[in-house]
C-alpha cells in the first residue's frame, strides 16, 4: 500500500516528473518551492509513499532538486529526512539500485 490513492498517485507522479524537467531550466526551483511551502509537504509525501516505488524515485529527485538550497536543506534535515532517507537505504539496498541511488544522492546532497 502507497498510503494514497492510485488517481492521486498518478498525478503526483507526473506532476514531480514535470518539476525534475523544469529544474533544469529553472534555476530557481528550489527557493521557490520554499517560498511556496512544498518543501515539507514533498518530504511528507515522499514519507507517506515509502513503499511506492513509481512515487520514490520522483520524490527523491525532486527532494534533491529542492536540498540545493541550503535553507531547504537545513528544513529537510530538521524535519526528518535523515530517518528517512535510512528507511529508504533498508527497504531499497538491495531491491531496487535506482531508489537506492537517489536516496544517496540526496543524502550527500543534505550533509
Amino acid at each position: 500500500s502507497s498510503g494514497i490513492n492510485a488517481e492521486y498517485g498518478d498525478l503526483c507522479l507526473h506532476q514531480h516528473l514535470l518539476l525534475i524537467k523544469l529544474a533544469s531550466k529553472e534555476k530557481k526551483l528550489a527557493l521557490k518551492a520554499r517560498l511556496c511551502g512544498v518543501v515539507t509537504i514533498t518530504l511528507d509525501l515522499a514519507k507517506q509513499c515509502i513503499n511506492n516505488i513509481d512515487l520514490s524515485s520522483p520524490l527523491l529527485q525532486v527532494l534533491k532538486i529542492y536540498a540545493t538550497n541550503h535553507s531547504n536543506s537545513l528544513s529537510l534535515v530538521k524535519n526528518g529526512v535523515l530517518n528517512l532517507l535510512e528507511r529508504y537505504f533498508s527497504m531499497y539496498g538491495k531491491q531496487n539500485i535506482a531508489v537506492f541511488r537517489y536516496a544517496l544522492e540526496l543524502y550527500t546532497q543534505v550533509l
